[in-house]
């Protein structure tokens, strides 16, 4: 069995603390506009395109294994 620490989960609660797109996702998780899952891949999306992201890593193994077949 594998432990990951909670530090290394991607979850909607790491989205909505995050300094700078936290506040924009928090207002519209409460409005009803988006749900969990949309607030992880605007995460992903966000960490691909930022340069010295600590997510950078995993996002690129998840685009290297499924290849172009996901839109991040």
């Amino acid at each position: 069995m594998l432990v990951v620490p909670l530090d290394l989960a991607i979850t909607p609660m790491r989205v909505l603390q995050d300094p700078l797109m936290g506040p924009a996702c928090r207002a519209m998780f409460e409005e009803g506009d988006v749900d969990d899952r949309l607030l992880m891949m605007l995460l992903l999306t966000v960490e691909r395109l930022r340069k010295n992201s600590l997510w950078k890593p995993y996002v690129w193994l998840i685009v290297f294994y499924f290849g172009n077949k996901i839109v991040l």
